[in-house]
């Protein structure tokens, strides 16, 4: 009874998932006998899983996979495995979810790896097609699927994020080959597993930062310890800290920019944290900067996206609000920024954007001095001043209307206080 159960749940879970994210489902018997798939191209990408050595890396595991697997090949595809059990404690199948691609893969760069495998040019190009429609996800994304596919086998929840991360085994060709690299001694071996971790986590981030995804901060619980990350070795723990944070400040700014961030208003957003790093006098506030930091690339990346539909001009006049946003900006500078008449422009951008110019500069400015609240020591006074506004009052009745606090009680609230200040 307790078998059909789990056939129902099972069934019900690839429903589930093929309908969010078209993944499909596949079933592994004895021998790794296919037995059953939901993929709409079953035969050609059971022949690239069985070309990868996925399948001989998930029969060297001794006993089976007892947790969830993600296997990956050099066309970047990942899959995600897991086996179930009868009640003596035998592989009864393996369950596996794919495959998926964890970043947007460049056509030429899949079909170099499909000429490297051999195929004939119309195999390949036929291939290259069905690729198209391989999903791609974050891997918190992959990672939620993992777990629920261990639920639906095994009935346990994973409640702590961090403590599950590291039971997730990833799985790549060239991974097991620089592990195995016989001249390398244990030490070796661990720190190049580290630095390997390290490194996928940080490219999981760029990818979130490219693609304006906000569902990172599962991601950041690997990479929240700067200290355990330091790529300089001055002596002085802080100065590596800051190195560190600075190279993946610039990381950020050219995933922003190929995320379709203007490179004058990424760069500008790089310059900026650039500053604040080199202001940080402990290595908790680099932490709490390179969050913040992700943040808003993050979200520069989802306005430009959201703005994608805007007219070139709109676009322009948007990033030169921004890149402004500390000077006195007047409806003039902007609309002869785009070459157009005050009257023209301002009819266009509301017809655009559905808001006045005044407001959207007004919307630009609070976001600026939300950040400055988060990251700075800055007063509020200080911020009126340097937004241009007429008063402190006024700054703070603007504030008050976008955010619904006033400033004082956004950044006590930020930093656990009670009450205004």
């Amino acid at each position: 009874m307790q078998e059909v159960v789990r056939q129902v749940r099972l069934r019900l879970l690839a429903g589930h998932i093929y309908a969010a994210s078209k993944l499909g489902m596949w079933g592994f018997v004895e021998d790794f006998q296919l037995s059953y798939s939901t993929s709409v191209y079953q035969k050609e990408f059971l022949h690239l899983l069985e070309m990868s050595d996925g399948l001989d890396y998930l029969r060297s595991i001794e006993g089976g996979c007892r947790k969830p697997v993600m296997i990956g090949d050099s066309l970047g595809m990942v899959w995600i495995a897991e086996h179930y059990y009868d009640s003596d404690g035998t592989p009864v199948c393996l369950v596996m979810f794919g495959p998926l691609f964890l970043s947007n893969t460049s056509p030429k760069n899949v079909e170099k790896a499909l000429s490297a495998m051999n195929f004939p040019l119309q195999p390949r190009l036929r291939l290259m097609r069905i690729l198209e429609t391989v999903p791609v996800m974050s891997f918190s994304m992959a990672r939620q699927y993992a777990m629920m596919l261990h639920h639906c086998i095994t009935e346990e929840l994973y409640l702590h994020f961090d403590a599950y991360e590291e039971e997730i085994i990833m799985f790549q060709n060239d991974r097991i080959k620089d592990l195995a690299d016989p001249n390398l001694t244990d030490d070796e071996k661990n720190q190049s597993a580290i630095w390997e971790r390290s490194m996928s986590v940080e490219q999981q981030l760029l990818n979130c930062v490219q693609h304006g995804d906000r569902d990172y901060t599962s991601m950041l619980q690997d990479a929240n310890d700067v200290g355990s990350l330091l790529l300089s070795n001055t002596g002085n723990s802080l100065r590596d800290g800051k190195n560190t944070v600075i190279i993946f400040v610039s990381k950020c700014c050219k995933a922003a920019i190929e995320g379709g961030v203007s490179i004058y208003v990424a760069k500008r957003l790089e310059a900026d944290y650039i500053q604040k790093v080199e202001a940080c006098t402990h290595m908790t506030g680099l932490v709490r900067l390179n969050r913040q930091m992700l943040e808003d690339f993050i979200e520069e990346v989802r306005r430009t996206q959201e703005h994608s539909f805007l007219s070139l001009a709109i676009r322009k006049s948007c990033d030169f609000i921004r890149a402004n946003i500390t000077k006195e900006i007047t409806l003039s500078d902007v609309a002869a920024h785009v070459g157009y008449t005050e009257y023209y422009f301002t009819r266009k951008f509301y017809k655009e954007t559905g808001c006045k110019v005044q407001d959207y500069i007004k919307e630009a400015k609070i976001e600026y001095a939300k950040i400055q609240l988060l990251t700075t020591s800055k007063g509020i006074q200080e911020i009126s001043d340097l937004l241009n506004f007429s008063s402190r009052n006024y700054f703070s009745k603007v504030f008050r209307e976008i955010v619904g606090v006033t400033p004082a009680a956004f950044q006590n609230q930020k930093n656990g206080l009670a009450g205004e200040t």
